[in-house]
């Protein structure tokens, strides 16, 4: 009865991986279920995800949506077009919209799976409109504390911006839906 055991817990072990080495991903899932997972250079990876993402956006808009960076701005292609379909409107109305971020502090970061994460942020942005032929400023500079919450998943080995939300600083921010979250 003994060796029926032994052989029994050596085959399930071998099935065990065989499934983590051969499923994409299960082993990221295996470390992320049984607290193995690092989360610290994860959150650094996100950190400088995040980062990127508003320098990009406002590179993009002081611009004028100059395309240059956009292989590498850290978003859903659904993100790219928003950007992009905004920037239109204000060239229509030959406008541009200048954006400065001052600040940006952590204010929470939740892993809901090891390839979705939300980032919430506290971030200080100046902004203010240019006339698009001349830069000749159409409004004054005004400072803003915004709070922005990303939502953040991990696609070919980088965290790219799925989709965000802009509060005011004083807003309740609303509960997550992490079920639409994890569809993505």
């Amino acid at each position: 009865m003994k060796h029926a055991q032994i052989a029994c817990l050596t085959g399930c072990v071998v099935a065990l991986i065989a499934v983590l080495a051969v499923t994409p991903g299960s082993w990221t899932y295996y470390r992320f279920k049984t607290d193995r997972y690092d989360y610290a250079s994860e959150a650094e990876a996100l950190g400088a995800s995040v980062k990127l993402f508003g320098a990009t956006m406002a590179g993009f808009y002081m611009t004028g949506g100059n395309p240059e960076g956009l292989n590498s701005f850290p978003a859903n292609p659904l993100v790219k077009r928003r950007v992009f379909m905004d920037l239109n409107g204000l060239l229509m109305s030959k406008q541009i919209f200048v954006m400065d971020r001052d600040t940006r502090e952590l204010r929470d970061l939740v892993f809901l799976s090891p390839v979705h994460a939300v980032v919430v942020t506290d971030e200080n942005w100046f902004f203010a409109y240019q006339d698009a032929e001349t830069r000749r400023p159409l409004s004054t500079k005004k400072f803003s504390k915004l709070t922005i919450r990303y939502y953040m998943k991990k696609k070919w080995g980088k965290w790219i911006v799925m989709d965000y939300d802009v509060f005011d600083r004083e807003d309740t921010l609303p509960p997550l839906l992490k079920e639409k979250i994890l569809q993505w």
